[in-house]
């Protein structure tokens, strides 16, 4: 029998936190494999961003849930998925998942290298003390079990290697930014359960399934770092359950798979900002990011009507083609200077990213009655807002008509509705770190309290999710953790 190849980490996933495991831990000699569902893209062929509306064969014109919802229903729901980016985005046919009655959860994925960092918005601000102290503040829920202090010098990193710009604004709750070895990367392989070692305890490997052949296969390493996805690290560690582990993996304090959260979403206001229509029209996308308003409310006083709060983010320029374009008449060389000369407004959106507040309630759980395309049973999601999140959203609306008002911006469309959740992309929790292990699943260090070898990297790890976009805060984490095996193995603690 051929001799097990063991390598010195499995990392499961490579997108936002599984690309930077898989850096860090090479780049300081680990012999390092990454386990990704998906599959390999050809940029050449499927980048597409830059192609013409007029070139693409329903000119990005048709509603993505008329052309795409026969095996996307949940994925059309995403802005995203159109025409030019609806194949970054998993086939719904295929990865089933279930929910709760009247508790709608719209899950958004993309399986390929580089996971949703492929459709990522790119938006990248810091959470503060302020989100990760919250309880301390306000008295609801947990504290994060580190500081901004200790992850300032992570974020640091990140924000340097992306290439993240912004402006210094010394705003307390929205901390200012700072303006690889050879490893193994495998495609469509499926990460189905964590192997455990009866004898020891540790994680030894995981078992995956080809995506193309449905063969089982096991791949073996001294370290395992989740980083799937919020959902689908959770999915894992519940699916690994053992007659030591009956509740799932790493779930000795009963908590792993609640307190879900994603980002208060959808709650806006859109219209015309008549002063700029002597601007000049913009033909390109330009920065990911428009402006940004950090949390105002629950920072120096408290608001009876909810705790914590909202970040305003928005958007306002002359696009590509006039507004007013199907208003214009004329044809021919006439009615293209028309369109070239028109005097439009500019149109403007501004939104509410709020925090959902973390309730044990809103859980993932397994479904063994439904399993996927390859076998593998499915995640069962149970999550809604609450009281507080809808006083929140009200608030919010309030603001943003008061604000649109002051600026002399002509509010012709608001939406007062909720978005289900999911929809953001921006579900955290399930599987979070803390000081005691009775009511977390994670240290500091994102290690399992149950299997110290396993670590969780990803969104899953949140104790909260404050208002700010989280991607950012995964990857400093998951820096900072890796810091931390690094250190250990060469300690012989791993």
């Amino acid at each position: 029998m051929a001799k097990e190849e063991i390598y010195d980490a499995i990392v499961v996933g490579s997108g936002a936190t599984g690309g930077w495991a898989a850096k860090e831990l090479t780049e300081k000699g680990m012999r390092v494999i990454v386990l990704e569902a998906g599959r390999k893209l050809d940029p050449e062929k499927e980048f597409n961003e830059h192609t013409w509306p007029y070139e693409v064969q329903y000119r990005d014109k048709i509603r993505s849930g008329e052309l795409y919802g026969k095996r996307q229903h949940v994925q059309s729901k995403c802005y995203a998925c159109n025409e030019y980016g609806h194949q970054f985005f998993v086939d719904d046919v295929d990865n089933p998942y279930t929910t709760a009655d009247k508790k709608p959860f719209d899950w958004i994925r993309g399986r390929q290298v580089g996971g949703r960092t492929i459709t990522w918005g790119r938006q990248t601000y810091r959470l503060s003390d302020y989100e990760l102290k919250a309880a301390s503040r306000d008295g609801y829920g947990d504290d994060w079990p580190i500081s901004y202090a200790e992850l300032s010098p992570y974020y640091d990193k990140v924000e340097e290697f992306i290439g993240v710009s912004g402006s210094y604004e010394n705003v307390p709750n929205l901390p200012d930014g700072k303006f690889l070895p050879a490893m193994k990367l495998t495609c469509g392989e499926w990460a189905s359960h964590v192997i455990i070692d009866p004898a020891g305890g540790k994680a030894k490997g995981i078992a995956i399934i080809d995506q193309v052949t449905k063969k089982a296969e096991e791949v073996f390493g001294k370290v395992v770092i989740l980083c799937a996805s919020t959902i689908e690290s959770t999915r894992l560690l519940l699916n690994s359950s053992t007659r030591e582990h009956s509740a799932g993996l790493a779930n000795s304090s009963g908590v792993l798979g609640q307190y879900l959260m994603d980002h208060i979403f959808q709650v806006g206001v859109g219209g015309y900002i008549q002063a700029a229509a002597n601007y000049p029209y913009n033909n390109d996308d330009g920065r990911a990011n428009g402006f940004y308003i950090p949390k105002f409310r629950n920072v120096n006083e408290r608001n009876q009507k909810f705790i914590r709060g909202y970040g305003i983010q928005g958007s306002a320029q002359r696009e590509m083609l006039p507004t007013n374009l199907r208003s214009i008449p004329g044809f021919g060389s006439e009615f293209k200077n028309a369109v070239r000369n028109a005097k439009d407004p500019a149109p403007f959106r501004m939104g509410i990213w709020g925090e959902m507040l973390a309730r044990k309630e809103n859980r993932v759980t397994i479904n063994k009655d439904v399993k996927d395309a390859w076998g593998i049973p499915v995640a069962h999601i149970e999550c809604s807002h609450g009281d507080n999140e809808k006083a929140m959203a009200l608030d919010g609306l309030e603001s943003l008509k008061e604000m649109a008002h002051e600026a002399g911006f002509a509010v012709t469309a608001a939406s007062p509705y909720l978005a289900p959740p999911g929809l953001c992309i921006h579900e955290v929790g399930t599987a979070r770190m803390g000081t005691d292990p009775k009511t977390s699943v994670l240290n500091k260090f994102n290690q399992s309290w149950d299997v110290k070898n396993l670590f969780v990297t990803d969104g899953a790890c949140f104790v909260s999710i404050g208002c700010q976009n989280p991607t950012l805060t995964m990857m400093a984490i998951t820096i900072r953790a890796c810091d931390y095996i690094v250190d250990e193995m060469k300690r012989g603690n791993l």
